[in-house]
């Protein structure tokens, strides 16, 4: 699943090719100048829950979806393919938590579509839903592999693999996540608070 999904699409989509399709870095620079808004950190942020349930809009009180980025259209199999990346604000931010920032992010798809195999009954088998923990840990490690050994892609993808239901079984805050993530990454770069 790991490969299929890095090079069917992230592979595809995401670097700098020297043609006329943009990389996710200039797409991110151009909506950044567009929109006048900051995007600290350019790379596309995949979450990967571990119930592999994602729900169809992935928003909190603290993060919403907004225009995506320009959309890249490639030729595949003989088909104009357009490729999106979503666009999120994040509020309560920074420090001071009063910053705005912006992410791109989805949800791995793979781990949607296996998800959904799991739930209907003529996909599942028993060994499916027993190995389910274990099928997402490998796509995750695999990925991270994939992408990190990729020279194109090792600085363009934010894999987030994180546990969205506490511990009394309810929904874990998506957007309190990914701000986590979010800091500390733009804490660990040096980056300007702004």
């Amino acid at each position: 699943m790991a490969s299929n999904y890095f090079h069917g699409y992230l592979h595809l989509e995401l670097p700098e090719t020297g043609h006329q399709t943009k990389g996710l870095t200039e797409r991110i620079q151009d909506y950044e100048d567009t929109e006048g808004v900051y995007i600290p950190i350019k790379k596309l942020f995949i979450l990967i829950p571990q119930s592999l349930h994602t729900k169809p809009k992935i928003q909190s009180s603290s993060m919403h979806a907004v225009k995506h980025l320009e959309t890249v259209i490639l030729d595949r199999g003989g088909v104009k393919r357009p490729f999106k990346n979503a666009v999120y604000r994040v509020s309560g931010c920074g420090p001071e938590k009063n910053l705005t920032w912006y992410v791109v992010l989805e949800g791995a798809t793979p781990m949607m579509s296996f998800y959904e195999g799991l739930t209907y009954r003529l996909t599942c088998t028993g060994e499916m839903y027993d190995m389910k923990r274990e099928i997402t840990l490998q796509f995750y490690r695999a990925l991270k592999k994939i992408v990190t050994n990729c020279p194109d892609t090792k600085d363009l993808v934010e894999l987030v693999y994180y546990n969205d239901t506490t511990a009394e079984g309810d929904d874990v805050d998506v957007g309190e996540v990914v701000k986590e993530r979010l800091q500390t990454l733009v804490s660990k770069s040096g980056l300007p608070l702004k």
